[in-house]
């Protein structure tokens, strides 16, 4: 994105096999837009009642719109009744005739598409599941060769879907959920918002009729209270008289006031009763009762199947929901747990293993009311917000056995006013669940502390060091997990991941500046059973190409030790893993960038050593 104009791309950079990235990209989707024709060369859709009890997918066109849509675009950015929404529908097509003359219109100088800023793109090539099913075996053969596509949401008010080849947009879609913002898009005093920012998941399911699809799920983020299906099996079947085919629903705030903002990304998950469905949390600042609520809706309808109230939060405390996980019922791909976090601090259990919807619920409970696994608090008691998606691994050995899950979160915020300058202590955690609950750390002392001890700098870089103090797991009341306290203004906002046999997270301490993307991140490789520091090498700290004991650290002691951590300037996403493939098994680190205090964006890479594998315990799907 570029905050001058506000306009953003999507663009593709080349990466070699020894893990050097272009710096020249092959395409660049803000460019390629413009030569789209806006009346003939785009497929645009959006949702709309039209007068109706039912909603569907039409083509982003004046005569196809609501009454409720015609009224929002023909209401400026003043509130006032101008009767321009025609011109602004073909504004936002990409129609340059009324910038800065007739209709004066905000002067689009760069590009047609609107900035990306949190919304994660979507790679969809060919059906890459492994379905147990003959039927999907034969989806997968039918499109093995269909156009590979990119998705991501701008905050044009559309979700974009670019030919992955060629960089031109294919398909976008208009949620109804943006429509009372949309004016302001055209204004020329236009001050940035929030349109499309969610980021969106895509997923192979079977429908009713026994047919597969392929079907992006989508929230807003920051843009409304709202989520949205489309059918994006077959890129060649895109097009406006494909609307109500391609438009599978939405689900917004107007649907059910308990909808909040959505930074949760759905999962798509086959439930234990055999249905398709989108899994979410209902996102924060609801409307409705306030509490944190998991939401399982049919994956073709939209029809809510089971909404799983966990009774925390109220109308004056907003509590909310964050993004799932998922976990299979052992030997099968059908779902039998959820685990997600609140911005209350509590991570739930949700069990949904039974046949029947309606003994779906919140795990655990305490004097009959619905209690979470696990609720992080910091030393001195306050609520540590989980605005991540938990990481699932396999629980210790006991007795030569593999014993319940471990769950891995970080906590704190980056999404709410006045975050830059919070300092509120933040922690992140592994936690044991092996069938109750876990008291947090000020009830008991039930969690090992971890510490970071030393603060490096070697090679132009800086790293830190973490202590490696025992956790023994036999059962209550022996350790049930472990926990480390961040530095001053650090916090765990982006998703932790577990690969090689170690867990990752990429943490931020963002730029003290008001409305500053610039910060630094931390990206931390930790031994996932004990949260302590690894026995061997990870980061290439002399930067010889070679990743072994010559890399460890000497610390001020005299003695060394593996690097635990490595700072960088900016905010980084969370990482891309991609294998090497050469024989030391070694790993590239694929970062998104957000850059200085003025706004770059770009990517940086960090080779990491191999490990040991971990199988496939969750319901996250890698494309």
């Amino acid at each position: 994105f570029s905050s001058s104009d506000w306009s953003g791309s999507v663009t593709e950079y080349n990466f070699s096999a020894n893990g050097t990235l272009s710096t020249t990209p092959t395409w660049d989707a803000g460019q390629i837009i413009n030569t789209q024709n806006w009346d003939t060369g785009r497929q645009i859709l959006t949702y709309t009642f039209n007068g109706g009890s039912t909603g569907a997918g039409v083509p982003f066109r004046w005569a196809n719109l609501g009454a409720n849509e015609q009224a929002y675009l023909n209401t400026n950015i003043f509130g006032a009744v101008d009767n321009e929404g025609p011109q602004r529908l073909t504004y936002l097509r990409g129609d340059p005739t009324n910038e800065g003359t007739g209709l004066d219109f905000r002067v689009r100088p760069t590009s047609k598409l609107g900035d990306f800023i949190d919304s994660a793109l979507q790679y969809v090539g060919p059906p890459v599941m492994n379905y147990p099913s003959t039927s999907y075996a034969q989806f997968v053969q039918t499109y093995a060769n269909r156009i590979p596509m990119v998705y991501g949401g701008a905050n044009d008010g559309m979700l974009h879907g670019f030919d992955a080849n060629t960089g031109q947009e294919l398909l976008a879609f208009v949620p109804r959920a943006v429509y009372d913002n949309l004016s302001a898009l055209t204004a020329p005093t236009y001050t940035h918002r929030f349109y499309v920012d969610g980021s969106p998941t895509v997923g192979d399911a079977e429908f009713s009729d026994g047919t597969w699809h392929t079907v992006l799920v989508s929230g807003l983020g920051a843009g409304g209270r709202g989520i949205f299906a489309l059918d994006v099996t077959n890129p060649q079947n895109f097009s406006e008289s494909n609307a109500s085919n391609l438009v599978l629903w939405e689900f917004d705030a107007t649907s059910d006031p308990d909808i909040g903002y959505k930074f949760s990304q759905p999962t798509i998950v086959q439930m234990a009763n055999g249905e398709w469905a989108a899994v979410f949390g209902n996102g924060y600042n609801s409307t409705g009762s306030g509490h944190a609520i998991l939401y399982i809706v049919d994956i073709q309808t939209g029809a809510v199947i089971s909404k799983i109230d966990t009774g925390v939060g109220s109308t004056t405390t907003p509590d909310g929901l964050s993004t799932p996980v998922v976990v299979d019922s052992p030997g099968t791909t059908v779902a039998q747990y959820v685990y997600a976090g609140d911005i209350d601090g509590n991570l739930w259990k949700f069990d949904v293993s039974s046949t029947n919807p309606n003994q779906w619920g919140v795990a655990y409970s305490s004097h009959g009311q619905p209690a979470p696994l696990y609720q992080a608090v910091d030393s001195a008691g306050n609520p540590q917000p989980i605005t991540v998606q938990p990481a699932i691994g396999q629980g210790p050995s006991i007795g030569g056995t593999p014993t319940g899950y471990m769950v891995y979160f970080g906590t704190g915020t980056y999404m709410l006013n006045g975050d830059n300058t919070n300092t509120s202590q933040q922690s992140i955690y592994g936690i044991w669940d092996d069938g109750q609950v876990v008291p947090n750390r000020v009830t008991a002392n039930v969690l090992v502390q971890q510490t970071i001890t030393n603060t490096v700098a070697a090679n132009g870089s800086t790293y830190r060091v973490v202590s490696n103090n025992p956790v023994t797991y036999t059962g209550p009341p022996s350790p049930m997990g472990w926990y480390i306290d961040l530095t001053t203004g650090e916090r765990s906002v982006r998703n932790p991941v577990l690969h090689s046999g170690r867990i990752n997270f990429t943490t931020t301490v963002p730029s003290s500046v008001p409305c500053s993307s610039g910060g630094t991140s931390w990206v931390v490789e930790l031994d996932p059973m004990t949260g302590g520091q690894l026995n061997y090498s990870v980061f290439d700290v002399n930067g010889n190409g070679i990743i072994n004991n010559s890399d460890f650290l000497t610390l001020p002691n005299g003695t060394t030790a593996p690097a635990s951590g490595v700072e960088y300037t900016g905010i980084l996403s969370a990482p891309t893993i991609i294998a090497s493939g050469s024989s030391t098994g070694n790993e590239t680190l694929l970062f998104g960038t957000t850059g200085t205090t003025s706004g770059g964006t770009g990517s940086t890479s960090l080779p990491e050593a191999g490990g040991k594998g971990t199988g496939r315990v969750s319901w996250i799907q890698l494309r």
